[in-house]
């Protein structure tokens, strides 16, 4: 696939395999060997770039994802081998240590800066949570960027880029053909074949056969309707790549093409509608988090977008995602539920709308039709008068997938219950409303008495199991304290 990208202020065009990660574009097609790869999941932050001024993990999207894009790498911060005013707050700070964590710092650090040229030592820590160092020195790396914002001027802080473009002469990517047991293969349409990573056949000895799909980019809805429409069976549709291209360099996809969205603007943003709010599909979790109108008629649905990883997944992670990927753990899903939304879904036949409370058939299974796409999310507003709730547990205090979220919203007449909505995730096949608690408390006056007694009905209510993160019985006591927590703040609110 033909891209064109610039990178550190240089025009490049290349051919390469559309789903090759960035990391490996940088790394070994432009040699640009300073981004580092760490986990190769998006939880280190070690192979953070800046693309078109947002910090993500180059190892969760797609070359042809960068196609048009502005990139900034850790090379593209020095000027002609000087050391940036950035870079030198480290060094003398102490900040590098053993130094792989350290060029996705100084990105984290400078997407920070770009935009907050002052920040706090707490909105330090908050733009840098997504960049782990294992020699745990975050302390001197956070004195370096206090450091530097004391010692600098804001101008200096947003150093104007030199204009020095010119075209790479970086060698193409050969088209080739691959005998893997059958002929006239081409590379397009080579599926993962399920060998072992020593095992697999290269093209120029650095790119592996997984990276070998064919990728459909449409620019308009109507084209992704017939695009999906015409090869619905082999298709896997890709969005912001923050899991599907975790399970593909794993080798846990077998889809030999896929459906790029992330074209599709006309799927992103929050609009007004009314009695509603429109969520386009694409919408990332730091769009939601900026959104004045998410935080006017559902800051819940705000709190829960924050827990999900930290800047780089926010900036690519969708809403549309977290819906289709279906999973009981979905932090934004039990908002969702609780303000009764509706998914609405389209294909070349038509558009409906289905309660998101009917959305889902069982574990990681939906109602979506092959030829379907989720198109968006309409969310009704809250009341201004009713009391909005949502708790995450997990393993960590952040950057954790959950043992039991929940999201409550509740109307109140003094300690009357008027109405009371209840969603919580990971303790069933799929999101849930605890409505026989729902019920229970509907109508009562709080007391300790009335909320014990809901404690005990929401641990029966729940279904939960035994897996790697928990236990049954920890999340089902967990989710009556949780629940507890909702109920003791209306009680003292009222």
């Amino acid at each position: 696939m033909k891209l064109s990208f610039i990178v550190n202020d240089i025009q490049y065009s290349i051919d390469v395999p559309p789903m090759k990660r960035l990391l490996d574009l940088l790394r070994e097609d432009l040699r640009l060997t300073g981004t580092k790869e760490g986990c190769g999941e998006g939880e280190c932050g070690a192979c953070s770039v800046i693309i078109n001024s947002e910090l993500i993990n180059s190892c969760l999207v797609p070359a042809c994802q960068a196609d048009g894009g502005q990139i900034l790498t850790v090379e593209g911060l020095s000027t002609d081998g000087e050391l940036s005013p950035l870079q030198r707050a480290f060094l003398e700070s102490g900040a590098a240590q053993c130094g792989i964590c350290t060029p996705g710092m100084l990105l984290a650090a400078k997407a920070l800066l770009d935009v907050n040229p002052h920040p706090t030592r707490q909105q330090i820590r908050e733009a840098i949570a997504g960049n782990l160092c294992r020699c745990t020195g975050y302390i001197k790396i956070i004195d370096a960027i206090v450091e530097y914002t004391s010692d600098v001027g804001t101008s200096d802080v947003r150093r104007q880029k030199q204009n020095r473009r010119r075209t790479s002469n970086v060698e193409p990517y050969r088209h080739r053909t691959l005998d893997i047991g059958r002929s006239d293969v081409e590379h397009s349409d080579v599926t993962d074949v399920g060998h072992r990573t020593s095992d697999v056949p290269t093209l120029d000895g650095r790119t592996s056969i997984r990276h070998l799909r064919k990728v459909y980019s449409p620019e308009t809805l109507s084209e992704a309707y017939r695009i999906l429409g015409e090869h619905r069976d082999d298709l896997k549709v890709l969005a912001g790549g923050t899991d599907i291209m975790v399970y593909l360099n794993a080798r846990a996809l077998t889809a030999s093409a896929f459906l790029d969205l992330w074209k599709l603007n006309e799927l992103r943003g929050v609009r007004d509608d009314g009695a509603y709010l429109w969520i386009g599909a694409l919408t990332t979790y730091t769009q939601i988090i900026n959104s004045p109108l998410v935080g006017k008629h559902a800051r819940i649905l705000i709190d829960s977008a924050r827990t999900i990883g930290a800047a780089q997944i926010q900036n690519r992670g969708t809403i549309g995602g977290n819906i289709v990927n279906a999973s009981p753990a979905g932090d934004t899903l039990p908002v969702l539920a609780v303000f009764e939304a509706e998914i609405e879904m389209g294909s070349r036949r038509g558009t409906r709308l289905v309660p998101f409370t009917r959305f889902y058939t069982g574990y990681r299974r939906t109602v979506l039709e092959p030829d379907e796409l989720v198109l968006g999310v309409r969310l009704p507003k809250a009341a201004t008068d009713e009391k909005l709730f949502f708790y995450k547990v997990g393993t960590r205090r952040a950057q954790a997938i959950s043992k039991v979220v929940m999201a409550a919203k509740a109307g109140l007449d003094d300690r009357n219950i008027r109405s009371i909505q209840i969603g919580v995730g990971s303790v069933a096949p799929t999101v849930i409303r605890a409505t026989e608690t729902e019920s229970y408390l509907t109508g009562k006056s709080l007391s300790p008495a009335i909320i014990d007694e809901a404690k005990r009905t929401i641990r029966q209510e729940v279904q939960p199991i035994d897996d790697v993160r928990s236990t049954e019985h920890y999340r089902r006591v967990v989710t009556g304290n949780v629940l507890e927590k909702f109920l003791r703040q209306l009680m003292e609110d009222s």
